[in-house]
């Protein structure tokens, strides 16, 4: 019925104001809305009962190789397929010393048409390999979600992370990329790793 309550309405379902809606040019965040049906809803209120677990890390400095990623490209199937073929040729850089580990971020800040997938390993001593990139990751706490199942369940598990738990916990994303463990043979979950902070950011692009 006015120009506040819409600005309100717009913020309250898409966590943006109309303004910043219209510098970043999309709706595109870390999760999207899934269609949720019964099966979902199910996993939903059963997530609901676990916790992250929240922890204080120190500052990681990780070498590896990434692909930029469209958004439509990051469901399930699709990018458990590009960080295989990405950690398959981290390994023979690296060999088997490591187990890789799978970053994801926007590669500007502020822009939502494509994401940076990178897998990276802990930087040794000595120069890096030729092609491979430098990923400094900021100290800070880290929240880890995990959850049982395969990659069709993706989608609602990051729904229920950035969607659910992040606006009614009290903490806030801190500008960093976040850590997604894919299911494989050994660990058949999904484990969720986002930065987070005690206070607000001044300026959240992620």
């Amino acid at each position: 019925g006015s120009h506040e309550a819409f600005i309100r309405a717009f913020r309250r379902h898409y966590f943006m104001t109309p303004s910043e809606f219209r510098q970043q040019g999309c709706l595109s965040h870390n999760y999207h809305r899934p269609i949720l049906d019964t099966a979902m809803l199910g996993e939903l209120a059963a997530q609901h009962q676990q916790s992250p677990r929240l922890r204080q890390v120190p500052e990681p400095l990780l070498r590896g190789l990434s692909s930029l990623m469209h958004p439509d490209q990051m469901s399930g199937r699709p990018l458990m397929q590009q960080t295989r073929r990405l950690a398959a040729d981290l390994q023979t850089l690296f060999g088997q010393r490591q187990t890789p580990r799978v970053f994801i971020y926007k590669p500007r800040p502020g822009q939502c048409h494509y994401f940076c997938v990178m897998v990276a390993v802990e930087a040794r001593s000595g120069a890096a390999p030729a092609g491979v990139e430098t990923l400094r990751m900021p100290a800070g706490f880290r929240a880890t979600f995990t959850q049982q199942g395969d990659a069709s369940l993706l989608p609602v598990f990051l729904y229920h992370c950035y969607a659910q738990w992040i606006f009614h916990s009290g903490w806030h994303f801190a500008d960093a990329p976040v850590e997604l463990h894919l299911p494989n043979e050994r660990q058949p979950c999904f484990r969720l790793t986002l930065p987070v902070r005690t206070t607000p950011s001044p300026s959240y692009h992620l």
